[in-house]
């Protein structure tokens, strides 16, 4: 997916948030075995809790079921995603 939105999308603490979070040192909502995202313009997305243990950064859109792979955790808040 390409987004056409920005990481502006969401305050300066969500995005650290996100960051801490995809990088083990925060808090991250997980439902049925999945990671909770929410991007400001495709609505919601996950990370399977099984790729993220492996440094694997695979987002799917719950709406398209459409996957974007990022290289790192500042590139996918870049994209606009957030924890949710």
């Amino acid at each position: 997916m390409t987004a056409s939105t920005s990481s502006n999308d969401w305050s300066d603490d969500l995005k650290v948030q996100t960051g801490d979070a995809i990088e083990g040192r925060g808090i991250f909502a997980m439902r049925n075995g999945r990671h909770c995202l929410k991007h400001a313009v495709s609505g919601f997305g996950a990370i399977a809790a099984d790729d993220l243990q492996r440094g694997v950064l695979r987002v799917v859109d719950m709406q398209t079921k459409q996957e974007t792979t990022f290289a790192s955790a500042a590139e996918l808040i870049a994209a606009g995603w957030a924890i949710d």
